[in-house]
């Protein structure tokens, strides 16, 4: 185990007080979609306050000292901000920013006192972030690359770069050859920062690596190295509606609205699965489903929603050839392809694939997510089209799902 002691830890202190983090490289090291909500929610939920919870759905036992470092890593965030240059490039390269947020975003400092770290027995971590939802927003993604990393490195777990060369240059030649369009979204669950921004370099300059990837998630490396950041909405954007509207097919239909009016038409792909797919349907009626581009699919069987996506599509009269499906739940070279094959000529296709790249490294990759727990004080939940991905107090999800069920 490398030692994790006071000479080290005084170093990260120092570099803090410098400006810098031991791991994350910026602010902008986050994923687009984190703020793309952070603004709309600014303006029109500056008021709510929310919760978060940290859910480790693998199980993973954490080695001795890990939440003393995670805590560390978490103050040490509030030495991360804007800097001009970023504000620059943001201004031009992402017109759906206005001026006002960029200046709030300039202004934002991360509040370590928003996050508690707790480890009720010997290698377990219990997380909950709480504060207002516009300021609390921006802790998920970072804080889930932070413990990835964190627990690689603390474990011992070297990363295998022959095995991810060789591997990322397999599905390179199979997602080129089939002409698969693929976002990288994986920030979340990376082995290291190094390693996603290596996939990247290495899609962009190796002669042995076709280019497939059409840009990022995280906003930092799309700055860094010339892409376009790619995101719209999370789930989060529909769950945080629980705190003031009871009915789900209301909660989509008013969030998908006030969306769509707020960015005019900007970031208009629309994510499904919040409340199951069917219930989406319900929301999703002709006028919706003109106004955006296409949707997002991130949990259940993508055969199946691709083509009830296009019934549906059809069924309002609607070409489903001047939409998008952008495809992003745990995908494989061999899952995508199949996807494009069957689909390719009845709907546009992309895809968002984020730990298959991001940390195909040798290691066994966390299975964690961090979520809306509360909203105004309300308790939250989140159904996926696969139960297992199901998320909130027991009580809530079970009313939510007899409210599926009477539609």
């Amino acid at each position: 185990m490398k030692p994790f002691n006071i000479i080290r830890k005084t170093l990260y202190w120092v570099a803090g007080l410098m400006g810098r983090h031991p791991i994350l490289q910026s602010i902008l090291d986050t994923d687009l979609y984190k703020l793309t909500m952070m603004q709309i929610v600014y303006a029109l939920h500056k008021d709510k306050h929310v919760v978060y919870k940290f859910k480790n759905r693998g199980g993973t036992t954490f080695p001795k000292g890990f939440s003393d470092e995670l805590r560390l890593m978490v103050v040490l965030m509030k030495n991360l901000r804007l800097n001009s240059f970023e504000k620059t490039w943001l201004k031009e390269n992402c017109p759906y920013f206005k001026n006002e947020f960029l200046g709030l975003l300039e202004s934002y400092r991360f509040g370590p006192d928003e996050v508690l770290i707790t480890e009720p027995n010997p290698g377990e971590v219990e997380i909950t972030i709480s504060g207002p939802w516009w300021r609390t927003i921006l802790w998920e993604v970072p804080l889930m690359a932070i413990i990835s990393e964190l627990y690689f490195y603390m474990t011992e777990q070297d990363a295998d770069k022959s095995l991810m060369l060789k591997n990322l240059t397999n599905k390179a030649w199979i997602f080129a050859q089939h002409g698969c369009q693929v976002a990288e979204f994986g920030t979340r669950r990376r082995y290291s920062f190094k390693t996603q921004e290596e996939v990247i370099q290495l899609t962009k300059l190796s002669p042995s690596v076709p280019n497939f990837i059409i840009g990022t998630s995280n906003v930092h490396l799309a700055m860094k190295h010339g892409l376009k950041p790619i995101g719209t909405m999370a789930h989060e954007w529909f769950m945080g509606y629980q705190g003031w509207v009871n009915d789900l097919v209301e909660i989509n239909r008013r969030a998908l609205r006030d969306w769509h009016q707020f960015y005019d038409g900007q970031l208009s792909i629309a994510l499904t699965d919040t409340y199951t797919t069917d219930v989406f349907f319900h929301a999703f009626d002709e006028n919706l489903a003109r106004l955006y581009d296409g949707v997002r699919q991130d949990s259940g069987d993508p055969i199946e929603f691709g083509k009830k996506m296009i019934a549906h599509y059809k069924k309002l009269r609607i070409n489903p050839q001047n939409k998008t499906i952008v495809f992003s739940d745990g995908l494989d070279a061999e899952t995508a392809t199949q996807i494009q094959e069957i689909f390719e000529d009845q709907i546009n296709v992309l895809f968002g694939i984020g730990t298959y790249l991001s940390n195909d490294v040798g290691v066994k990759p966390l299975n964690m997510v961090i979520k809306l727990w509360e909203s105004n004080g309300v308790p939250v939940i989140k159904l996926s089209d696969t139960a297992g991905k199901h998320n909130g107090e027991p009580e809530a999800v079970q009313a939510a799902l007899d409210q599926v069920e009477a539609l």
